[in-house]
This record gives structure tokens, sequence and C-alpha cells, in this order.
């Protein structure tokens, strides 16, 4: 059996957040709402969506807080979703590590393409990653069960720092 894929939209617009649930809902995926900034961050590290709809632009704690906050420990592909177009916005985003960025107002299967762009890369990397751990010398790196070793003793890493040795691997 094919379960949905569960996205959580953070978005203060009611009507705007309506309508983007009801077309991914259309699109075979379960979407939740979250309209508070400040309720955000503990709904995405509690209910590890398979995606994330951001918005910068929310009450109480803005999107690039949530993501720069969460990041460490959700591991799921990020979409910045929003009015804010200015480069500086899409740069500071992409930094604090979101994975794409989409300016508002977007065709809406446009949005449906980059979410399963960003729902096939995550798949795809973990199909590959989760059997095969990575050796170098006396180095294993194990991405599926997030375990490293060097010299056969456990290293301890943060999630950042594994995913930034796991990139430069």
């Amino acid at each position: 059996m094919n379960t949905k894929q569960t996205i959580l939209l953070i978005e203060d617009d009611p009507e705007l957040a309506s309508l983007t649930q009801d077309y991914l809902q259309i699109n075979n995926f379960t979407v939740l709402i979250e309209s508070d900034g400040e309720n955000a961050v503990e709904r995405i590290i509690k209910e590890q969506p398979d995606c994330v709809l951001l918005d910068i632009m929310l009450p109480n704690k803005d999107g690039f807080a949530i993501c720069k906050e969460v990041r460490d420990q959700y591991h799921g592909p990020i979409l910045m979703l929003t009015a804010r177009d200015e480069d500086i916005d899409q740069l500071l985003g992409l930094e604090l590590g979101a994975d794409d960025y989409v300016t508002k107002p977007v065709q809406p299967r446009l949005l449906l393409a980059r979410i399963h762009v960003l729902l096939r890369r995550i798949n795809d990397n973990n199909a590959t990653s989760k059997n095969t751990p990575l050796r170098f010398d006396e180095l294993m790196i194990d991405s599926g069960s997030h375990h490293v070793e060097l010299n056969g003793k456990d290293v301890k890493l943060s999630t950042a720092e594994f995913d930034l040795l796991l990139l430069l691997a």
C-alpha cells in the first residue's frame, strides 16, 4: 500500500493556506497547516513531515529563524515559499538551510514539481546511502544510522557536523 507523504505548510494567510492545502491534497499529499511561527519549530521537530513549506513573514517568529533552529533536528526538505523576492532573502534562506526558495505568487503545478524534485532527491539519497557505509582508510561513515567511526572508535558528531562530513566525503 502506498502511503501519502506529509507536508507541513507554515503559512499565516488562511486563504492561501487553504488553497495550497486543497491543491496538494488533490495531488495525493497529506497537508498539515501551522499559522504561527512560534509553534512551527515544535511541530516540525515533533511531526517530522516529509517536506516543509515555509513562509518567511509569520507572526511571532520569522521563517529564517525557524529554518535555522530546526535544521539540526529535521533532515527533510525545506522549501521557502514567500513573497520576499530580493536576492539577499533568497541567499539568506538557502544559507540557513532551505533546500529551495520559491516566490509567491507561484503556479500550483510549478510548486508541485518543485516538491516532487525535493522529495525524489531525498528518497534517492536515502535509498543509496542507507545500506552502504562510506569508508576512507580508518574512517567509516554510515549515513543511514548517522554513525561515524575513526580507527574503530565511535565519533560523536552533531547533526550539522555529520551533514558537513557527509557532504565533504
